[in-house]
């Protein structure tokens, strides 16, 4: 009996430690090459990014991450300058979850002053991840000059 309530004692432990856990303990700078990201299932997540002077991003803490709730796995985080000087960015996304998930997405670009630019031409897009699927979410700035981003992913909820 002894023996039985230890292993329920420290199972109840582990379990409280595994469903406690929080995001990578990580301040957010606002520094060159940084990417942060947070979420929940009701706001979605979003995921901020400062690029360097090249129009590269730095290896985040948040790889390999999965939002609360939210079954989305934030896989790996690129960007370059394209051929013409513009950034382009590619998240890749994992539904972590047994079930196909119908997210919606969008990219803001914000300048050197912290002012969203091309405001309205990052309009949401929507997608369809099969379960245990990854799946690229690229975006490229139609304005030179930006210096950040952010993504934000949101569950799909059909226009009546």
């Amino acid at each position: 009996m002894k023996n039985t309530a230890g292993s329920f004692a420290l199972l109840t432990l582990l379990t409280l430690f595994v469903g406690c856990q929080t995001g990578p303990k990580v301040q957010k700078t606002g520094s060159p090459g940084e990417v942060y990201a947070q979420g929940n299932q009701d706001l979605g997540v979003t995921i901020d990014g400062v690029f360097n002077a090249d129009g590269t991003l730095d290896r985040s803490a948040f790889l390999g991450y999965e939002f609360p709730k939210s079954n989305i796995r934030l896989v790996d985080m690129r960007s370059a300058t394209t051929a013409s000087g513009f950034n382009e960015v590619q998240a890749t996304i994992e539904n972590t979850s047994r079930e196909r998930k119908r997210i919606e997405y969008r990219y803001r670009w914000i300048d050197e002053r912290g002012l969203e630019v091309a405001i309205g031409t990052s309009g949401w897009r929507s997608e369809t991840i099969e379960a245990r699927e990854q799946r690229v979410l690229a975006g490229v700035t139609r304005e030179l000059g930006v210096q950040s981003f952010q993504l934000i992913i949101r569950t799909y909820l059909p226009k009546k």
